[in-house]
């Protein structure tokens, strides 16, 4: 990755809708352990993210590393969190949901991001209340309704994507920090469990989505991309 300040920070937009012929071939640039989670996922459309997306980041970190996709390995921390093998210098966190998905990659600082679709007939409320802190369910109950799924799912990015940045996932906690509704319009700071400061901020993605990303480090402007398949 360059080590130019404008490209500290990428965000790929993964659409993962291909049709059969190119996900045949984005098959190939999976590791056996990737075909086999594949294959147990019955749900077609989920189905085929998984096998967009893991081909994807494969491919575009292999672009980073100048290695081929195949040699890629990737190990967890003590959390599941996937991280590169060797200490290779990328930090890297992927969020794919139906039919899209984003991957975050740093050469500088940790990274986590998070992106959910909007569902319409789920009870936001009663989640919220169980998960979320009591301020955060207080303002949420007091929402607009014709509003409030999409602020709950927008809340529900930044909460995991600043758990996933810190290696934690939902183990971290949802209600170890509270945000504001208004936090979530622009770039805000909290602190996780362990002290760390993230910062958080949304992402723009297709109106039936909702997303964000956390990075440990401040003045970090992301470079956003399109991921096209290019068939090799």
């Amino acid at each position: 990755m360059s080590s130019h300040p404008e490209h500290q920070l990428e965000i790929w937009h993964i659409p993962t809708v291909m049709e059969h012929a190119v996900l045949q071939s984005l098959q190939n640039w999976l590791s056996a352990v990737e075909l086999q989670r594949a294959q147990r996922i019955h749900d077609e459309v989920n189905r085929n993210t998984y096998i967009t997306t893991h081909a994807a980041m494969r491919l575009i970190l292999a672009m980073h590393l100048h290695i081929q996709p195949a040699a890629i390995g990737y190990t967890q921390n003590t959390h599941g969190k996937p991280q590169l093998e060797h200490d290779r210098p990328i930090h890297f966190n992927l969020s794919h949901t139906h039919a899209y998905a984003l991957l975050a990659l740093s050469p500088v600082c940790q990274v986590g991001i998070d992106i959910e679709i909007i569902k319409p007939s789920r009870d936001t409320l009663a989640i919220a209340r169980r998960f979320f802190s009591a301020d955060e369910y207080s303002w949420l109950s007091q929402a607009d309704p014709q509003y409030r799924n999409a602020l709950f799912y927008q809340l529900w990015c930044h909460k995991e994507a600043c758990l996933k940045a810190g290696g934690q996932g939902l183990k971290g906690g949802l209600a170890s920090f509270s945000l504001t509704e208004q936090d979530l319009l622009r770039e805000t700071v909290v602190t996780d469990r362990q002290q760390k400061q993230w910062r958080l901020q949304p992402i723009d993605v297709p109106a039936q989505y909702r997303a964000a990303i956390a990075i440990d480090k401040p003045d970090i402007t992301p470079v956003v991309q399109q991921w096209q398949y290019s068939g090799h």
